[in-house]
This record gives structure tokens, sequence and C-alpha cells, in this order.
């Protein structure tokens, strides 16, 4: 909570139990559900050769039955699940797609719900995002966050359990190649406004709400100031609980008026290609190697109780927990990073950061440029990211040391909207 002491040992390091202040009141009486959460599960690439000579439940084996004790287990399925790998998305260096059988070490290791709203779902397109819907609906998993229309991608996923409704809400960061539209397969997209529309409306049915949310800087320690002050209205509309992922190192853990916010809980389940430009060796060299399994233990008041633990993923490709010092170190780093989310810092320390962000962004579509991407859509990428709200505000900052105020990116906005209405009108 903000200016409390309580937030410099939020996290206790021997054990991982969160110290949540509304617990002294009491969260209320009631049996508890146990809600086990993790963060990007991809099971593709080196991990796929792992399960297709060990069995699809080989990545989760050293803490399976760890994630079985949950009433509900909830991840982030990184990858399509499809037989047919052979429509990759055009233009893409990286894309994911695991063997049908995946599917089944998922439902092995107790996963109740995914979601699928993440920049590597559509890698193959609409028939694999529909088919790896269908391999999970048949193993009992539900999913989030990707649909037929989106009307669909926006449904929450309810589960009960002992007569406690949990409601599932999953959404990536907008990507007008990728979300959904009413006439369109795709996945939900992170805007606010839809956000709050649909956590209102899952509070009607649920007692508990839980939005997950796939969106940040990569390998960025803290998230954006923005990203804080939109998961605070969400809690602020009736969600009891926040799961962050992508920049797959784990972030600061944030307290908001009940609402309990995990930025990023970093990869779970992830395997790494050899860096080949200077801004991936850079990162990798940067980037945390371990990640955060949550328990989270929900009444009908919300979130009641709430342990961490830090996890790296073995040399097999596999979650295992970590132990003795190097567990206490990772707890003693997130309580480091959580601190200046709850003591109204992160602005000053997110200007900071942006210029490495910057630096290393840049070097990446440098390399593009070397390797391949065609210059045309090497140019509408650049000017797509250069022009960003993303990177306006964080060259304001670096300059300034201030925010850019709301009324500049109105009017940035508005210039480029004309921009792009007369190139149209010319025919470019």
């Amino acid at each position: 909570m903000p200016g409390s002491s309580q937030s410099k040992r939020l996290v206790d390091i021997d054990s991982g139990e969160l110290f949540l202040p509304w617990r002294k009141s009491g969260a209320g009486p009631g049996p508890e559900t146990l809600l086990v959460a993790v963060g990007d599960v991809m099971l593709d690439r080196q991990v796929g050769v792992w399960i297709r000579e060990r069995g699809p439940e080989h990545p989760f084996l050293p803490v399976l039955s760890l994630l079985r004790q949950g009433d509900l287990v909830f991840g982030n399925l990184e990858n399509p699940i499809s037989s047919d790998r052979s429509s990759p998305l055009p233009g893409k260096r990286i894309n994911f797609c695991a063997v049908p059988e995946a599917a089944d070490g998922l439902a092995r290791a107790g996963f109740k719900v995914m979601t699928m709203a993440n920049n590597h779902m559509m890698d193959y397109g609409p028939a694999a995002m529909r088919e790896t819907m269908h391999l999970l609906a048949q193993r009992g998993i539900r999913h989030v966050g990707a649909g037929a229309n989106l009307g669909e991608a926006r449904e929450p996923a309810i589960c009960e359990v002992r007569g406690l409704r949990v409601a599932f809400l999953g959404y990536n960061s907008p990507d007008q190649e990728v979300e959904a539209t009413d006439a369109r397969p795709g996945l939900a997209p992170a805007r606010l406004d839809l956000v709050l529309e649909d956590i209102r409306e899952a509070k009607r049915k649920a007692d508990v709400v839980a939005v997950s949310l796939h969106r940040g800087l990569e390998f960025s320690p803290y998230p954006l100031p923005d990203q804080q002050h939109e998961c605070r209205r969400m809690v602020e509309a009736g969600a009891d609980l926040i799961l962050g992922h992508h920049p797959h190192d784990p972030q600061g853990v944030e307290l908001w008026r009940g609402g309990l916010i995990f930025h990023s809980l970093g990869h779970f389940v992830l395997d790494w290609e050899p860096p080949v430009s200077r801004w991936e060796k850079e990162r990798f060299r940067r980037s945390r190697d371990w990640g955060l399994l949550v328990q989270v233990w929900l009444t009908r008041h919300g979130v009641s109780r709430a342990r961490v633990l830090p996890i790296r993923q073995n040399g097999s490709c596999q979650a295992e927990l970590l132990e003795g010092p190097a567990k206490q170190q990772a707890l003693r780093g997130l309580r480091h990073l959580s601190w200046p989310l709850n003591q109204e810092r992160l602005n000053r320390i997110v200007w900071r950061h942006g210029g490495e962000w910057l630096r290393f962004q840049f070097d990446s579509h440098r390399f593009h440029w070397r390797n391949g991407l065609s210059r045309r859509r090497w140019l509408r990428s650049f000017a797509r990211w250069g022009t960003s709200d993303l990177v306006v505000r964080m060259l304001w900052g670096r300059l300034t040391g201030a925010e850019l105020p709301d009324w500049a990116l109105s009017l940035k906005n508005s210039l480029l909207g004309r921009a792009a209405a007369a190139a149209r009108g010319l025919g470019l």
C-alpha cells in the first residue's frame, strides 16, 4: 500500500508468503479455493523435442505435485497447438506451434484454464487457433482471450469450486493484425474501456474476478506507469487478482485497494534460442533467469492469502523450484522490484531505464533491416514503432524527466491520422 512500511517487507524471503494487510481485519470466513498461477508456457522448439522424447508431462514433472494441489490451475499458453504447421504468419522471425500431444501434458499437470491472448497464439493463423481451442476443450481445459469474434474473445471462463465462482478474463496488448473484430477471429485486446466493461460484467456473475494481461516491455524489471495506472483502474472496477506476463522477467507485486497485482510472473516453461543480434545478447545478459509460481487462496471476499514460489528452468526444459539461498535471493529481488510500485516512485525509475530499452529496440530493428525483412514491411514496422505512444513518451521522458501530457499525445495521433489519410488518398 502506498506510503506503508508494510511494502518494504511485502514478501517473506523464507516462505514466500505475502503480507496482505487486509488479512488482519479478516477477509471473511468460509472455505478457501486454491488457485495456482504461472506465466508463459511455451511447448515448441526444444521443449517440443523433450516432449516427443520423454512424454507430454515432461516440462512439468519437477512441480507436478505442486500444480495438482490447486483447485484451479491457470497459465498463459504461449503457442497454438496444431497438427498443421504449413501456414506460419508471414513476416515474423519467431513462430511457435506445439504438437497436439502437448495438450495432454497440460491436462495431466492439472491446468483448468489457459489464456490464449498473447503475441504468439496467431502464429499459424485462425485455423491453428481454433484447433487449439478444440484440443483444450477435449481435455476439460477452459480458455480465455481468443475467439471466433470479439464478443467471444472477451467472454470470461467461470469456474465453480465448492460454491465459489471464479471468473477469468484474458487480454493481449492491442495489435490490429491479430485482435478479433465483430467479423474476424482473433484475440481480445487490452483496451482499458473494454477491460473495465468486462470486469464489471464478470463481477455480476462471479464472486472473484481474475484478469490476465499479456503486455509490457520484454526483459524490463518494471511495468510502465500507464500500465500500473490501468491495473489499478481494473481493481477499482472489481478485479480481485491481476496476472501479468510477456516481459519474461518477473516484475513486482502491488497491493491496491484490496486487490493483488502481479505485473509479470515471468516465464514458466520456455526455451531460448541462441541470441543473434547485439540487442538480444545484451538483453539476455541482463535478464533474470527465474520466474514465479504463485499460490493464491480465494474466498467470496477476494484474495485471503498468497504465496510466491520462485522457479527456474533446468537444462531439460523443465520448471523446477528454487530452494535455499537461491530462493531467498530471488525473493529479495522480488521485494526490491515491488517496493517502488507501492511507494509511488515508478515513473522516475522507468524513465531511467527508458534509454536502455530504446537502444535495444533500435538495435533489433537494425538487425531485421540487415537480415531479410522486406524493405517496405520494415519501413512500415519502424514507422509504427517510432511514432507509437510508448516510444514518444520514452523519448520525452529521457529528454525532460517528466511525463508527456495527454493533450500532446492526442495532437500527435491526430496529425498522424491526417497524414495516413492523405497518403491513402495519394495511393501510397
